[in-house]
């Protein structure tokens, strides 16, 4: 093992109690009683978890666990509960970051530099890009959160996302559930870059 493999080893001895239930019960739950995870796997554990991944973080997680000796060099990487431990802790972000990053996000679409983008481009956007939600999802979401006369100002807008799209069904607060069963993006595996 090497000597950064080492620290990677005791910094998951330094989870909090309530960050390795966490971590266990996704694990579980998405590596199936095989006993590791398909690394390709992790973008859908950080959204599980009210995380958004961008798809070059998740590329870097891979290629980062890539064995080059491997002999087929196409096999997706596997990582065991320690590593995987390792890769949440490294990935996590705080409420406030994950707002900065939506809201950075949001900025790149916004060019008239007002705070303000259109609905229906926000709706396209997100029916487009990355991994794409259905149209009623995102309907829904834009009559939850208020959006004024076909406009979505996102510095108001990212924490109703966040709080509406970013938990697993789950831990949904009550009257959020999706009408006749639909899972939402989030709870799906689905959710934005």
């Amino acid at each position: 093992m090497s000597d950064a493999e080492e620290g990677n080893a005791e910094e998951v001895l330094e989870l909090t109690p309530q960050e390795e239930k966490l971590f266990r019960e996704t694990y579980n739950a998405l590596s199936k009683g095989r006993g590791d995870l398909p690394v390709n796997l992790i973008g859908q554990a950080l959204r599980m978890n009210n995380q958004c991944p961008t798809e070059a973080e998740l590329q870097k997680i891979i290629e980062d666990h890539r064995d080059e000796d491997a002999v087929d060099p196409d096999e997706m990487p596997k990582v065991d509960f320690e590593e995987f431990c390792t890769i949440m802790k490294e990935n996590w972000k705080t409420r406030d970051q994950l707002e900065d990053q939506l809201k950075a996000a949001f900025a790149t679409f916004d060019k008239a530099e007002s705070g303000i983008i259109e609905a229906e481009d926000f709706k396209n956007w997100m029916m487009t890009l990355g991994e794409a939600l259905e149209e009623g999802e995102i309907n829904e979401l834009l009559k939850d959160a208020g959006t004024l006369d076909g406009k979505v100002p996102y510095d108001q807008f990212v924490p109703h996302l966040l709080d509406a799209y970013g938990r697993p069904a789950s831990k949904k607060p009550k009257g959020s559930a999706k009408k006749g069963g639909k899972k939402s993006a989030a709870s799906s595996g689905k959710g934005k870059k």
